[in-house]
């Protein structure tokens, strides 16, 4: 999913969404899931010279909880001071999980100095975000924001990686689901 699609057309839209080309949430799956989104804010272009790995770990323990544990590596390829892509790539990362999955930890997050944000009074005018901070739980330890949007868990954090340097972030969270083990005479 390097490239996706959009159309004005609703019928050619239909058919990007049919196709999976359409970068939309897979509302139906309700077993694991990952999708990592990153929002470039104030980093000029450099996603275009940032590479990203990610590497999932999952575990199934004794009693049968499921724990994953995510590591995110951003690389910014880019030469400091090149016009465009040399500065630092600022990045809101939200990583949407199952539905009820438990952040446990979190590392690696870097956020953005204060004064860089504008307090903005609003969301009473718009609806989806009132609905989205109404239910946003903030994760003490790691300042990570936790969320509920189409039917997944999202965890939200900043990273900002500058030229030549790679930014690591570690995520563990526990599935909402169990697997029992297998028993004699059970087919499961």
């Amino acid at each position: 999913k390097d490239i996706l699609l959009y159309h004005q057309n609703e019928e050619m839209q239909q058919l990007l969404s049919q196709a999976g080309w359409d970068g939309s949430v897979n509302t139906d799956w309700k077993d694991d899931y990952l999708m990592v989104v990153n929002s470039n804010i104030a980093g000029q272009k450099t996603d275009k010279v940032m590479t990203q790995d990610i590497i999932k770990d999952t575990t199934i323990h004794e009693n049968g909880a499921v724990t994953t544990t995510l590591t995110i590596r951003r690389t910014h390829t880019g030469t400091k001071g090149a016009e465009f892509t040399g500065v630092r790539n600022v990045n809101f990362m939200r990583v949407m999980v199952p539905e009820g999955s438990e952040l446990l930890s979190a590392t690696g997050f870097t956020y953005p100095d204060e004064h860089l944000f504008k307090v903005v009074d609003g969301t009473d005018t718009l609806p989806a975000l009132a609905a989205i901070d109404a239910t946003t739980k903030i994760h003490d330890a790691t300042g990570t924001r936790i969320t509920k949007e189409q039917g997944k868990t999202v965890f939200g954090n900043w990273t900002m990686t500058d030229p030549g340097q790679t930014s690591v972030v570690k995520i563990t969270y526990q599935l909402p689901l169990h697997i029992l083990p297998k028993k004699e005479g059970n087919s499961l």
